[in-house]
């Protein structure tokens, strides 16, 4: 169930949603749940009947939950996407989203769908650097340690949508954006703003 600042970032319709704040906000939790989302088609969450509630536990609205609900298709497109997951270095790649570990899992494993992935790839450092759904989608994982040791490596590629879970430079966001042309992409930014201010420029 999302509080109400997940509610409001999964239900914007803007093509550049930024979700900005301290630790313990649930900023990867939204961005992971999204991109989720994007690889099986659907907001699975929005078929349910729950109430959004804001930090002080008061209601600020209900949400009728439906198949056919808006929010469950809202902006994801019909076919499989890939996605393009930034964050800053292979480390985090693994505490936030990709870790295995029993007793404490990733990101993606906790609110996954059980039997929706079909496949995982792993990096020469033998962190996990790609996901594919059974849906056909993709998830590709990259970081701001990679882009600079290898600035050419985020070009030629197309994405539906590229979510930036940390800040990365300009340079970087310029590079993977080019990306998202072809394919009228989304840009996602969930991040504590600590450092490259010129995201709020951008905003």
């Amino acid at each position: 169930r999302p509080h109400a600042k997940q509610d409001q970032f999964h239900r914007a319709s803007e093509k550049r949603r930024g979700y900005f704040a301290g630790n313990r906000a649930g900023k990867s939790t939204v961005s992971c749940a999204e991109t989720i989302a994007w690889a099986l088609g659907e907001r699975t969450w929005y078929k349910s009947s729950f109430d959004v509630l804001d930090k002080d536990g008061a209601v600020l609205r209900h949400h009728n939950g439906s198949q056919h609900a808006p929010e469950v298709t809202s902006g994801i497109p019909g076919h499989p996407t890939k996605q393009l997951i930034i964050t800053t270095d292979w480390d985090k790649v693994d505490e936030i989203w990709t870790s295995q570990r029993g007793d404490n899992p990733g990101k993606i494993w906790r609110l996954c769908p059980q039997g929706t992935i079909k496949s995982t790839k792993r990096n020469h450092s033998g962190a996990i650097e790609t996901i594919e759904f059974n849906t056909g989608s993709l998830i590709r994982f990259d970081t701001e340690e990679s882009f600079k040791r290898n600035p050419q490596g985020s070009e030629s590629s197309d994405w539906d949508r590229v979510a930036v879970d940390e800040p990365i430079t300009n340079d970087q966001w310029k590079a993977s954006a080019r990306g998202l042309v072809d394919r009228n992409g989304q840009g996602d930014f969930t991040l504590t703003p600590l450092r490259e201010m010129w995201m709020y420029d951008y905003f």
